[in-house]
């Protein structure tokens, strides 16, 4: 007979035997004891781990006359025949060579005929997620409602690839990864069985390398033991896994503990020379130091080495170094996947941590020295607290008395009220005279506050409805660069040849207030489209509120009459000073426009004054009767009503 792998030799043949899966076995054993199976189940988790072996086992304890506590008896007919894989009602699937819809379509055939000799009929697809999208699609109907006595069990490595109405369909099995103690056991058992001598520790840096995968871990030993066949050595492991001497990496850290990067350079590349790998390297190496960082404050040993090996490194070194080193390592690690040339990364993080002494960061913060630095900190710290809080009280002492200064219900400031007082009135105090505005850059926004209050006393509805319906036409006769300004502008208030325009942005407001030309050009451009001289004036959104608030309280208070302005001169219209002729060309080049504007003069003309605090507070300013005439005369796509959310 021909040699076998170990693997195979030593594949699982019942469910006791399975190692490392014990939720999984047990679950598996009763379903079987119990008959409460399932049509189909999905075995998903990393490779080496036991999904086929179960699947097979599985395909066995279902059809096995003998069965006890879930497991097969292996002796009886049926048994035999599915361990030398001649039963017919047994089928396993590679999806990766029969992934396509007709190999699906063939199976759904053969489902529909009962089994032969056996109980269940069972279908094992190993790689299911191989399967096309058509075939999972032709395999969906089947798997939801199979035959009596058929049974799917699906495996697989690559769990995301499967559609979620497939794994809908199963019981799912995640089969995690072993860990090194179940695998040493069962490599233990496997030697003792040749009768073959070993070292511990070539068992544990087998384990190791295998990753958690039972299979390769029994093929390292295999290739070990082809090595040689009379006994495992540590030197023999490390040759087979590529893993590094964790007498070695001793040596690499207290050169790096030393700064002797000269000996530590050495020590990798004669790692290089013997043929590691630079991932691999840094790998061990952070899988070493996380050992002896468990080691320092356990009261086990998580390395390879033995007490004596060990010892020196924990007398030498901290624990902050390892930090540090681990921390430099991960970013080598991360570096070297976009690389060319890893062993370059190696020699460079060897002489970094080799030469860079510890960060403050990583210091011992129970040393004496660090200690006593953090104390005169934490008074430092008292003595700037205690300071702060006096200028707080003192602070919040100032800011009592001038509050008892203020009358507490009055929002708006006596001189403020008495400047707008009917100026009739005998008993009024002395008017007061304006500030002086400061000099300021010409791009600097300032609020005109009795500006908007002027406009505000000749505002009306009317005027409002007929700015919004030709605002569009008004900035589209800007040039491409001035109407940049007005995006996210607003009409707010208009009347009597004034409107007020709030802006969003400081910036736009300031630059549109200050450009005497643009504000002109502006002017006249829409004097052709109202017939009347226009003046413009500007505010922001955010003191839009404010003012109109205050405006409201202040006409309350002249009993809602227009409020009487003393030592204020309106603003004049002097648009047509900036204007030259080919501007009012452009502005007024569509006679047809005109003729528009005319006639829905004449259908607002019909829209009665309101009162401006209607005006004001007046959330929505739709007219249905005057929107109609607008779509009747301009078209629904030239349209576009902006309700006034302030």
């Amino acid at each position: 007979m021909s040699y076998q792998a170990l693997y195979r030799v030593w594949r699982p043949q019942t469910f006791d035997e399975l190692v490392g899966q014990d939720l999984i076995v047990e679950t598996l054993k009763n379903a079987v004891s119990n008959h409460q199976l399932s049509h189909a189940y999905l075995f998903t988790g990393p490779r080496g781990t036991g999904k086929t072996s179960a699947a097979k086992i599985l395909a066995k304890a279902v059809n096995c006359p003998n069965e006890k506590d879930g497991n097969p008896c292996n002796e009886c007919e049926i048994c035999q025949l599915i361990n030398s894989g001649q039963l017919s009602d047994v089928n396993e699937i590679d999806a990766a060579s029969n992934n396509g819809v007709e190999e699906i379509r063939d199976l759904r055939e053969n489902v529909r005929y009962a089994a032969t000799q056996a109980t269940y009929k069972v279908y094992i697809i190993d790689e299911v997620h191989m399967l096309t999208t058509g075939a999972f699609n032709a395999l969906l109907k089947t798997l939801e409602e199979p035959p009596p006595n058929v049974i799917f069990i699906l495996a697989t490595t690559e769990p995301h690839k499967i559609p979620a109405t497939i794994i809908s369909r199963t019981q799912r099995y995640d089969f995690r990864r072993i860990s090194e103690q179940a695998i040493v056991q069962r490599l233990e058992e496997v030697l003792k069985s040749d009768s073959i001598p070993f070292e511990k520790e070539a068992l544990s840096l087998i384990a190791r390398a295998a990753n958690g995968g039972m299979r390769d871990a029994l093929s390292l030993l295999d290739q070990a033991l082809s090595v040689n066949n009379e006994e495992l050595t540590v030197e023999i492991a490390l040759r087979v896994s590529g893993s590094l001497s964790q007498v070695e990496l001793v040596q690499y850290l207290l050169a790096l503990e030393q700064k002797d990067g000269g000996k530590a350079l050495e020590i990798v590349r004669q790692q290089f020379n013997e043929g590691k790998q630079a991932s691999r390297f840094i790998e061990e190496l952070i899988l070493f130091v996380r050992d002896v960082l468990l080691t320092m404050h356990t009261n086990h040993n998580y390395t390879l080495l033995n007490q004596d090996e060990l010892q020196p490194l924990l007398q030498a070194i901290e624990s902050q170094f390892y930090y540090e080193m681990i921390h430099q390592l991960n970013q080598a690690q991360q570096s070297m996947r976009f690389s060319n040339q890893p062993d370059l990364y190696v020699e460079v993080v060897t002489i970094q941590l080799a030469n860079t002494p510890l960060t403050e960061e990583t210091q011992d913060t129970s040393s004496p020295q660090h200690v006593v630095q953090t104390e005169e900190e934490i008074g430092n710290l008292k003595e700037q607290i205690a300071f702060l809080k006096s200028q707080l009280e003192g602070q919040n002492k100032q800011i009592e008395a001038l509050h008892d200064q203020v009358e507490p219900n009055n929002a708006i400031p006596n001189e403020t009220i008495e400047r707008y007082q009917d100026s009739s009135n005998e008993t009024s105090t002395k008017p007061l005279t304006p500030r002086e505005r400061p000099q300021t850059a010409k791009t600097q926004y300032q609020l005109n506050r009795d500006d908007i209050y002027y406009v505000l006393n000749q505002a009306t509805k009317e005027a409002i409805t007929q700015w919004k319906a030709n605002w569009k036409i008004i900035l589209n006769r800007l040039s491409v660069q001035d109407r940049v300004l007005f995006n996210d502008s607003q009409i707010r208030a208009a009347g009597g040849g004034f409107v007020v325009i709030s802006f969003d942005n400081e910036l736009y407001a300031g630059s549109v207030q200050n450009n005497q030309e643009l504000k002109h050009q502006f002017e006249a451009i829409a004097e052709r489209v109202f017939e009347e001289p226009i003046y413009v004036v500007v505010v922001l959104d955010k003191d839009w509120s404010s003012v109109r608030q205050n405006y409201i309280v202040l006409r309350q208070r002249n009993n809602n009459q227009p409020l009487e302005f003393t030592d204020y001169e309106p603003p004049e219209n002097n648009s047509q000073l900036s204007l030259n002729e080919e501007t009012i060309e452009t502005a007024i080049n569509d006679s047809n426009h005109d003729e528009q504007l005319e006639s829905l003069n004449k259908q607002t003309q019909e829209i009665n004054d309101e009162p401006v605090e209607q005006v004001i507070n007046d959330e929505a300013t739709d007219q249905p009767v005057f929107v109609s005439k607008a779509i009747e005369l301009f078209g629904e796509e030239n349209i576009n009503i902006v309700y006034d959310n302030d």
